[in-house]
């Protein structure tokens, strides 16, 4: 083949080396899921790299200095350029190398129209120019392990230290039933170990974060207790609280300096969020996934994610929940616990995204996915249903239908109607 791609299970200089080989006369490309990750690698690539041209390429930057990067690399000139996803589109003259940093990251795929992924498109772009595409995680996704494995992809790994490291995330990770909370009397989204990780993070002049990937104040529903003491405890509450509500619940409970992270704020008020934070202003931040990017690490003590189910639902769920947790349990400090509360009755899965291994993640997933034909075994497509006008849901499904049913005889496809399901 003439594209490889090599998927590393540990961060090192495997690239920097190829990088400093081909670095002479052709163009890199180095890319990376967020702005906040770009600038931090360009700054690393300029302290080894003294005497290269490093530039930086994203969505905030202005016009005159995306279009002074684009003059730069229609002129052919050398260069070594960081950026998001969308440096995949730049006129290019003679790329010699592109590398995708955490290759597995949602930041690669946009979900606007056009929708597109960014390895599909970084890949054919390396195989017009028959250049090298280094693909690098510590926890690739599914699809790309499983070419490597199967020699599709050329795969380099990384063993040093992979027990200790699992032994050590054993050892600060700490699951919560919000159950058994909930029998207790406790209807806040926090469990009572969270506020007292926050409130001692707090009182030893250390840092934490609560993360829930929903934004806004509540969404309030009832449940029945399923459990053997249903006639006794009747209904209890599940109520979907967003960021706001828990930022409330925090404040009325624990006397603790807090902020809200979400995209709910401007750039400017994020900005500023992330600086107070890193001058050690706050004490708590509450936020979506998108305060994982750009805080100081070395006094976070304490992390929460209050929704780990949310985060194991639909297709591909599983891997996603995995390389969060893994991603957060990196971010602690020395002594550091990662609280991970679930409502979840599968304890099988959720032991498995806890406390697992990549390769026992991987060996479950991939299994289940050629059951059902999931990538990489088959392609997905998803078909949202609509009406307009006078036309009715009912309307819409039989035409649906009939062109799926078309799809089966045809010889030359083959389709099925499955739900969704974790893997």
């Amino acid at each position: 083949r003439d594209l490889h791609s090599f998927p590393t299970r540990r961060s090192s200089d495997l690239q920097l080396g190829i990088v400093r080989a081909l670095k002479d006369d052709r163009q890199i490309l180095y890319l990376m899921p967020e702005q906040q990750m770009v600038r931090e690698k360009a700054d690393y690539l300029r302290q080894l790299l003294e005497n290269e041209q490093v530039e930086v390429f994203h969505s905030a930057l202005s016009k005159k200095e995306k279009l002074r990067i684009w003059n730069k690399v229609c002129r052919n000139e050398r260069i070594l350029l960081v950026g998001t996803r969308g440096s995949i589109f730049l006129p290019f003259q003679n790329l010699g190398l592109a590398i995708m940093d955490r290759e597995e990251d949602a930041g690669y795929r946009s979900e606007q129209t056009p929708k597109y992924t960014g390895l599909e498109v970084i890949a054919k772009r390396c195989m017009n120019y028959n250049c090298p595409l280094i693909l690098k995680s510590e926890t690739p996704s599914v699809s790309t392990y499983y070419r490597g494995r199967t020699g599709i992809f050329r795969m380099f790994e990384s063993q040093s230290k992979r027990e200790s490291i699992v032994e050590s995330f054993r050892e600060n990770t700490i699951p919560v039933d919000m159950k058994e909370e909930l029998r207790r009397g406790n209807t806040h989204s926090c469990s009572r170990v969270v506020y007292e990780g926050l409130q001692n993070a707090a009182k030893e002049g250390k840092q934490a974060i609560v993360i829930l990937n929903r934004k806004g104040y509540d969404k309030r529903t009832e449940r029945e207790d399923r459990s053997e003491n249903r006639q006794k405890i009747g209904y209890v509450p599940h109520i979907n609280r967003g960021t706001e509500k828990v930022l409330e619940e925090i404040n009325e409970t624990l006397d603790v300096r807090t902020a809200l992270l979400d995209k709910s704020r401007s750039k400017s008020e994020i900005k500023k969020i992330i600086g107070d934070f890193n001058k050690e202003k706050i004490d708590v931040i509450v936020g979506t996934q998108m305060i994982l990017e750009g805080l100081k690490q070395d006094k976070l003590k304490t992390i929460a994610l209050l929704d780990i189910d949310g985060e194991m639902r639909g297709f591909g769920s599983v891997e996603r929940a995995y390389q969060l947790v893994r991603k957060t349990r990196h971010m602690l400090c020395d002594g550091g616990k990662l609280y991970l509360q679930t409502r979840d009755e599968n304890k099988d899965i959720f032991n498995l995204v806890a406390f697992g291994t990549y390769e026992e993640i991987y060996e479950r997933v991939i299994r289940l996915r050629k059951m059902s034909s999931y990538p990489p075994f088959g392609n997905v497509i998803k078909i949202s249903l609509g009406t307009m006008g006078k036309t009715g849901d009912k309307e819409v499904w039989q035409v649906t239908k009939r062109t799926l049913d078309e799809l089966k005889r045809s010889e030359e496809h083959t389709s099925e109607l499955q739900s969704p399901s974790w893997i």
